[in-house]
């Protein structure tokens, strides 16, 4: 039988090639081992989300807060999935608990920006954004263009 640590660096291999449905194999081998492993959680929870199946990604990310609740990476990943499940309000609140939760994390920040404007909440948008500016320099392209693309889309307004 290959050992956790084994499977763990396949799986790695795996997402870092893109292979997310490979991976999921993988991982989910891991997960059997041992239930309660949060990376394993976190990163099924990735995998899931990235091909889509959101609700499968909602199961992890809750299971892995159920563990850990101070998990801003989790309450990320569960505020992504329920916003892409239809419920819009609860992923906001996850996402503004992962922000509650590790301030500084640009990620749960730029995702809240991006569910903002996706729901044309325009103000709440730029703010996300511009409160992410600071934290990662080498991301700040990306803000500026969102922030541009948020003046364009209200221009009219």
């Amino acid at each position: 039988m290959m050992e956790t640590r084994d499977l763990r660096e396949i799986g790695r291999s795996l997402v870092d090639a893109r292979r997310y449905t490979d991976a999921i194999a993988v991982y989910e081998k891991v997960r059997g081992r041992d239930p309660e492993d949060v990376d394993a959680l976190d990163v099924l929870g990735f995998l899931y989300y990235s091909v889509q199946r959101f609700d499968e990604a909602r199961q992890c990310c809750e299971a892995s807060i159920a563990i850990g609740p101070q998990n801003h990476y989790a309450h990320k990943g569960l505020g992504l999935c329920l916003v892409k499940l239809g419920r819009a309000d609860e992923g906001i609140a996850m996402l503004l608990r992962s922000i509650e939760l590790k301030p500084d994390y640009f990620d749960s920040r730029h995702d809240l920006g991006v569910t903002y404007m996706e729901l044309e909440r325009f103000d709440e948008a730029r703010d996300c954004f511009e409160g992410a500016l600071g934290i990662d320099p080498a991301r700040a392209p990306a803000v500026q263009r969102a922030l541009a693309r948020i003046d364009e889309l209200t221009a009219d307004r």
